[in-house]
This record gives structure tokens, C-alpha cells and sequence, in this order.
């Protein structure tokens, strides 16, 4: 954020910083609008998945779509952007969670509410949210901060994502 003046976004985007001015208050809002449509683009790919079925071929679904996202250059870009700023802009970082991580949490929330009234999943005592949360971070932890750190290798994917659902059903199946 800091690194980037309103001069050099308006050169590289070939326009005149008045322009940028006529859209955007300032660099702030320029900033969040930037980072929330891409969080929206990202968001847009798990809430584009169609979660009915099996758990098992839901949650492999999820998983590879989930670890994808995580992994993939521009959303690790985000993430870099967003932590260092989130104390700067603590509405965009809550923006941030709400329409990215809380929207796909929510998604499999419902997917989960459903088969456990259908009787395929027994979550038990712990609340769908919670469950759909603990899922899908099983996707951030260390393969993320590996991804975000540079370090090689990843695990390979289709093995942490059979492993993460095994885990989850040997929990709730």
C-alpha cells in the first residue's frame, strides 16, 4: 500500500490521476475496491460449486477447489496484502473474511446442515459452522504458510486432500 502512489497507479493504468479521483475518494478506497474484487473472483469459484452428493465426493470437491485457491499465486498475493493491512483497515479485513473465507465456510455449512438432517454426516454436538470452519482449514495450515513462505516442496495435492477427508469422516461419517 504504501509502496504505491496515486501518480504511479494512474500512469500504469493509463489514465490521469483526476480520473482515478472522479471513481475513488482516495488511495484507501482505491485500495479496498482493488482487493475486494479479487477476493470476490476468488470467492466466486468455491461458491460456484455445486455441494449435493455424498459427502466424500463433496468434501474431495471442496477440498481440491479450497487447496487450489489457497495455493494459487493471486490469492496468496491477496493474503500478502491483506494481513500487513488488516490493522490499517480493519473494515476491509473483515470485508475480506466475510466475502471470502466466510462465504465458502457458510456454502458448506449449509451442505453439512443438510446431510446431517438426511442422516450421511453425524456432526454430533459441534455446530455446522464450526465443522465446515475446521474443514476447510485443513487446507491453511502448513501447506499454506509453506506457499506463503516460498518452500518447497508442496505436499502433493490430491494426497492432502484424500487425507483431510478421510480425517473428516472418520470425525463426523
Amino acid at each position: 500500500y504504501d509502496a504505491a502512489s496515486v501518480s504511479e497507479i494512474a500512469r500504469v493504468a493509463g489514465v490521469s490521476k483526476p480520473t482515478i479521483y472522479n471513481y475513488f475518494p482516495g488511495k484507501a478506497e482505491l485500495f479496498s475496491a482493488c482487493l475486494l474484487t479479487r477476493i470476490d473472483a476468488y470467492a466466486s469459484r468455491i461458491l460456484a460449486l455445486e455441494l449435493s452428493g455424498p459427502p466424500s465426493d463433496v468434501l474431495s470437491a471442496l477440498g481440491h477447489a479450497v487447496l487450489e485457491l489457497t495455493l494459487s499465486p493471486g490469492a496468496t498475493d491477496v493474503y500478502r496484502w491483506m494481513v500487513p493491512e488488516s490493522e490499517r483497515f480493519p473494515d476491509l479485513a473483515t470485508s475480506f473474511y466475510e466475502r471470502g473465507p466466510g462465504k465458502g465456510a457458510a456454502k458448506l455449512c449449509a451442505y453439512l446442515t443438510r446431510a446431517q438432517e438426511q442422516g450421511t454426516l453425524d456432526l454430533g454436538e459441534t455446530p455446522s459452522l464450526d465443522a465446515a470452519r475446521m474443514f476447510i482449514d485443513l487446507f491453511r495450515g502448513e501447506v499454506m504458510l509453506r506457499n506463503l513462505f516460498g518452500m518447497e516442496p508442496l505436499p502433493d495435492s490430491d494426497a492432502l486432500v484424500a487425507h483431510a477427508v478421510d480425517l473428516f469422516l472418520r470425525a463426523y461419517g
